[in-house]
């Protein structure tokens, strides 16, 4: 009997508990999704007004290409 008094404390110990969110907790999870759909709506705003133009990281390095330099004998 003691055993199965013993097993049955045991298994009540490891199970979860389980409890209701105080409304502060569902105020701060309330705010950090507001907050999550705010950044994500900025996200996507940001993506979609931002032009796409072709980036030359070597740019100032590369000389000019040799055919515009043909065009224009000045730039030397």
């Amino acid at each position: 009997m003691r055993v199965l008094a013993a097993a049955a404390i045991i298994a009540l110990l490891t199970s979860p508990a389980h409890s209701e969110d105080t409304p502060q907790q569902r105020a701060q999870k309330q705010q950090k999704q507001d907050l999550e759909n705010a950044y994500q709506k900025a996200l996507k705003n940001t993506r979609s007004d931002t032009p796409t133009t072709k980036a030359d990281p070597w740019g100032n390095i590369r000389g000019p290409d040799p055919g515009q330099a043909k065009q224009n004998p000045q730039s030397k």
